[in-house]
């Protein structure tokens, strides 16, 4: 059963409110972001760095992270013990 949130209790299915509540807040940061870039008040250099550096770390950890669910403890350990 669905716990009763402000969108079900004004007869709203919660299935239908979560995507409505999502867009809602994306586009009230796509206009956040509009009225930050247009003050000038950053730095444009150090926001692509963090931009495009942060590509990378991404896919690192989504393989990562996908590699460690494919890898048994044991086998890891068996690794570390006979590196050191």
């Amino acid at each position: 059963m669905d716990e009763p949130g402000p969108f079900s209790l004004l007869g709203m299915e919660p299935r239908a409110a979560f995507p409505i509540m999502v867009a809602s807040g994306a586009f009230m940061g796509l206009v956040a972001a509009m009225r930050f870039v247009s003050s000038g008040r950053y730095t444009a250099p150090a926001a692509l760095g963090l931009t495009f550096g942060g590509i990378p770390g991404v896919l690192g950890l989504s393989k990562t992270s996908f590699w460690y669910t494919e890898v048994s403890l044991t086998v890891l350990v068996g690794k570390a013990s006979t590196t050191s």
